[in-house]
């Protein structure tokens, strides 16, 4: 939790100090701050295989489906992440999902991390679209609001079942899984 939170932290500072630097680099920078303040040792090589698991995370059971029912009904879809583009090729490989995305959008290109405006924007340029025409889907609260700010219709996907944020305005839809997703698509 307290690398989580400093990492989040982190790419928030380096974006609104116009900064930058790689989201595994800053994975690792937020991790050696966790550690030391916590007081528990890490050596150079479980740093190291702690920030190598951002590439191999596991896709929740109702995403695969979800998104082949997606790019069956025509929906064109991106991926747009804070995580760099290597990273996130390698989990949608590992997950087998890489097929259904048109585009891979990091925010590496743009060298900011959202909830920069500038990242959002990355699916406008890629699809040629206005922003009421494209749907986005946010595992984190704070990414909704960011993304709902921007102008897009938002899904929230609150696996966690954490509260809502009080920042309005709020994400279009709410729901624990790709149901959530669907329903922003107008898919029963």
């Amino acid at each position: 939790q307290a690398w989580s939170s400093k990492l989040f932290g982190y790419t928030w500072l380096y974006t609104a100090a116009d900064q930058y630097a790689p989201f595994d680099m800053i994975a690792d920078q937020s991790l050696r701050f966790a550690a030391e303040s916590l007081g528990l040792p890490l050596s150079d090589g479980v740093r190291t295989r702690l920030v190598d698991a951002y590439a191999q995370l596991d896709v929740w059971p109702d995403v695969k489906p979800a998104l082949t029912r997606l790019k069956q009904a025509g929906v064109r879809l991106a991926f747009l992440s804070n995580l760099g583009e290597r990273t996130l090729r390698a989990n949608m490989d590992r997950a087998g999902i890489a097929p259904v995305f048109e585009h891979v959008l990091s925010t590496d290109r743009v060298r900011r991390f959202k909830p920069s405006p500038v990242a959002y924007a990355m699916a406008l340029d890629a699809f040629g679209l206005p922003r009421d025409r494209i749907g986005f889907a946010a595992f984190g609260g704070w990414d909704a609001v960011g993304a709902t700010w921007f102008g897009y219709r938002t899904a929230w996907v609150n696996r966690l079942g954490v509260p809502r944020e009080t920042i309005e305005p709020g994400p279009a839809v709410v729901g624990q899984g790709m149901e959530a997703v669907l329903a922003l698509a107008g898919l029963p």
